[in-house]
């Protein structure tokens, strides 16, 4: 966990407890069962695109 979350978001308790009850459920469940945690990456660092027209 301390690597796999960009922006500080690994450092928020809810975030873990849910990978961690995530993991736990999965260790009971047959592979077609299991949960599956796919993250997403917005443009943070972004303020705003310039635009492609004049102002």
């Amino acid at each position: 966990m301390s690597r796999g979350f960009s922006h500080g978001l690994g450092a928020s308790p809810a975030n873990r407890e849910l990978l961690r009850w995530m993991r736990a459920h999965n260790e009971q469940r047959p592979p077609h069962e299991r949960l599956r945690f796919y993250g997403f990456d917005g443009p943070l660092e972004m303020t705003g695109a310039a635009s492609p027209r004049y102002a």
